[in-house]
């Protein structure tokens, strides 16, 4: 069910975080671009929700759910709740108030968590032990077991709600006085984002989709294959957690440097050091694998038939990052649909790549496809962006550091099919000297003392 959220979620908020942090640079009254922004995603968030709600026996019949009309009735105010949220998050960004954002993010995650144990799990106990039975009036009042997996959209609710209330004091600055004029320029640079959306949705889901379909097995060896991929692609939720936290922090840092005369200059640096230190993720997750391989799978699992993905999809997702860092060009100059058709070309490879790959060459075929798609769209933005805002990125010093680190991924695999996979403690021990040879690389590259590191002079 959650699948049909990531479409939905890109509906309703249209990119309307990305056009907030661009307009309020742009125009200088923040209260008016934060007024307008929520004004627009209440009125769409409305619409979207009365058309949800119309449309529920339908939409819930597509999910498989057609007893469940009120699913639907769940999804929309979900959707509703954490749309109304997103202009003031952005707002937190904005202002540069991380620790407030972040407080709130984990503080919805904590709410959901405990009322989905509330629900699914402490008041069936409860229900099913005597020694609570002076409690059954107050649980029954709350909880029906007819419910069942119903409280996993109660709970998002619930958080979603509370979620909004810590963000009173950023909802105070809005009033309804929408600019008309503003709104019309604002859907007009947030339209092609939207295929922006749509488009990485595709290059981000489609995989695993389209694994069941194309894998030329049966389906129960197509579910077991799929396992093995998902599985292993969960090791690269380091890279994607580094993404996720560079995406957050440096969209609205991006736009606050565009109107100062070094920004371009700030941009390389960024660009550079992103590079490094997703390269440092890269290389520990890779040398370290026999370490990560337990997370999936113990000791002689099927699991570990796959592990040959973690490095292709860590490294996808490191493309993944600077295609980020690139994009920030057609942003500012407001070309959102050069990069809606950058986002296109890269959904058409991973769907032209994957039919014509997969049933050949299985899972890896995906894994590759992703890893091509996004190099793709970096070479395509990189190229496109030189006309409309050059950068001058360390290029190549960045292929010296892309090059040691590939470098040392192919010996260390070397080495490690050579006997070296065979001793754990060789293995760890020979992958950590590689992986300080590499900081102390990019420390001698970057002309960066341990000293200078740690104050000692």
């Amino acid at each position: 069910i959650y699948a049909y959220f990531t479409f939905l979620n890109i509906l309703y908020t249209y990119g309307m975080e990305t056009t907030y942090f661009r307009f309020v640079n742009k125009e200088g009254d923040s209260r008016k671009v934060f007024s307008t922004t929520t004004a627009s995603l209440t009125i769409s968030s409305l619409l979207f929700s009365l058309f949800i709600y119309m449309g529920r026996q339908g939409l819930t019949s597509a999910m498989g759910y057609a007893d469940h009309p009120e699913y639907a009735i769940w999804i929309m105010t979900i959707l509703a709740l954490d749309t109304l949220a997103v202009s003031s998050f952005a707002c937190l960004r904005y202002r540069q108030r991380p620790v407030k954002f972040a407080f709130i993010k984990i503080m919805n995650i904590f709410v959901n968590v405990a009322f989905n144990l509330f629900f699914l799990v402490l008041s069936p106990y409860m229900l099913g032990n005597d020694r609570f039975q002076a409690l059954y009036p107050l649980i029954h009042a709350v909880y029906s077991p007819d419910v069942g997996i119903g409280y996993v959209f109660i709970s998002n609710i619930i958080a979603s709600a509370v979620t909004l209330l810590m963000l009173y004091k950023e909802l105070s600055d809005f009033n309804f006085d929408i600019d008309i004029h503003l709104l019309k320029r604002m859907m007009q640079y947030t339209a092609p984002l939207v295929i922006v959306g749509f488009a990485g949705m595709i290059n981000d889901n489609l995989d695993r989709t389209i694994l069941k379909i194309l894998l030329p097995g049966s389906p129960e060896q197509n579910d077991i294959l799929l396992g093995i991929y998902g599985a292993n692609a969960k090791l690269s939720v380091f890279m994607v957690l580094v993404i996720q936290a560079f995406k957050y922090a440096a969209e609205p840092f991006f736009f606050l440097q565009s109107g100062k005369g070094d920004a371009k200059k700030t941009y390389s640096d960024v660009m550079k050091y992103f590079v490094i230190f997703g390269l440092m993720i890269f290389l520990f997750v890779d040398l370290y694998l026999d370490v990560f391989k337990y997370l999936v799978g113990r000791s002689g699992s099927r699991y570990h038939e796959g592990l040959g993905l973690v490095p292709i999809l860590l490294m996808a997702n490191l493309f993944l990052g600077i295609y980020y860092n690139l994009s920030i060009w057609y942003k500012l100059k407001d070309k959102t649909k050069i990069g809606a058709w950058i986002s296109l070309a890269g959904a058409a490879v991973t769907i032209g790549l994957n039919f014509l790959f997969v049933p050949s060459f299985g899972y890896f075929a995906s894994a590759w496809t992703k890893l091509i798609c996004y190099m793709s769209m970096v070479l395509l933005s990189y190229m496109i962006g030189r006309r409309y805002y050059p950068v001058d990125y360390p290029l190549k010093k960045l292929a010296v550091y892309f090059l040691a680190a590939l470098g040392i991924h192919f010996i260390f695999r070397f080495l490690h099919v050579h006997g070296l996979g065979s001793c754990f403690i060789g293995s760890i021990a020979v992958g950590t000297l590689f992986f300080l040879g590499y900081g102390i690389f990019f420390l001698y590259m970057e002309n960066i003392s341990l000293r200078r590191i740690f104050d000692l002079s």
